[in-house]
């Protein structure tokens, strides 16, 4: 149930019977995108990836009630595991779990990996809502800061602008950090952020981020509804937005920390302008309006 929770195809909020639904039957796709979490929540659904169907099978076999001869399942007797069930719905914790048994065999196995998996989700369950809620808000402030007061469409042409613009006039700037650059460019292009539309991967960021700056009470009170909180979060879009205007700030620094230096010092000497007069005017206008428009102001 808990690995269905963190893959997102259910959470601790649905009914009674979608959970069951959910840890009886064979897994769907996830959802949740696990490899864009918490270490902690990418790492448990990691680590039960080659256990959780025959965990899935033993549980069958307990609440199994066989109604022929067949091996059909058609009942369930799920009298025995719904009290603790509801109690881990509420609260995200575990029940005391029994000493793990030692010398168990090969045929006994599967029983061995169910504690092992059952003593890591114990352990990192309840911390994984509160440390996604607090990654998930630290994530958005440094995006949101890097856009500085632009939609993340805006932001990101304004970028390719300036780039673009004094990669034209230093062409031997900074090349490798272009380049990378360009390729995250690229995929943000691929992957949506330079849509225009109300449903684009870029507009579910820009909400998410004003939906956090209307939180003034802190996260949800209880468990539960902070795991659903979190589930619903674009942690991809955030993850990928991150990525992408991490190296463009970097591309941006190398290339008007060289633009700088090339008016400082010129290829005479420093302040060298009759050398560099022609030049240096123009990439000094560039990185003019570049810095300008870093802090806000006109595309240039």
């Amino acid at each position: 149930m808990v690995r269905a929770w963190l893959r997102g195809n259910s959470s601790p909020l649905d009914p009674g019977w979608k959970q069951w639904q959910s840890a009886l039957q064979d897994e769907d796709d996830a959802v949740s995108n696990p490899q864009d979490r918490l270490d902690s929540w990418r790492e448990l659904v990691a680590q039960t990836r080659d256990s959780h169907n025959k965990h899935r099978e033993l549980l069958r076999a307990l609440v199994n009630l066989p109604q022929s001869d067949t091996d059909e399942r058609s009942l369930t007797d799920a009298g025995r595991a719904a009290p603790v069930l509801r109690s881990l719905q509420a609260t995200l914790c575990l029940s005391e779990l029994a000493d793990t048994p030692r010398d168990l065999g090969s045929q006994l196995a599967e029983i061995g990996y169910l504690f092992r998996d059952a003593s890591e989700t114990a352990k990192r369950l309840p911390d994984i809502p509160g440390n996604e809620w607090e990654r998930l808000k630290r994530l958005s402030q440094v995006i949101d800061d890097r856009l500085r007061g632009l939609s993340v469409r805006d932001h990101l042409l304004r970028v390719e602008k300036i780039i673009a613009s004094l990669r034209q006039l230093l062409p031997q700037a900074s090349p490798q950090a272009i380049l990378q650059w360009e390729q995250e460019l690229e995929k943000l292009r691929r992957g949506g952020f330079l849509n225009e539309g109300s449903h684009t991967p870029a507009r579910s960021v820009e909400d998410f981020i004003s939906s956090l700056s209307d939180v003034e009470n802190g996260p949800p009170p209880d468990a539960a509804s902070l795991f659903q909180w979190a589930l619903k979060a674009p942690a991809s879009e955030l993850t990928a937005l991150e990525q992408g205007t991490r190296v463009a700030e970097h591309a941006l620094k190398q290339l008007l920390d060289y633009a700088d230096d090339f008016i400082e010092s010129g290829p005479g000497g420093l302040g060298s302008l009759q050398v560099v007069q022609r030049a240096g005017s123009r990439i000094q206008r560039a990185a003019h309006h570049a810095h300008a428009g870093l802090r806000g102001g006109s595309h240039g």
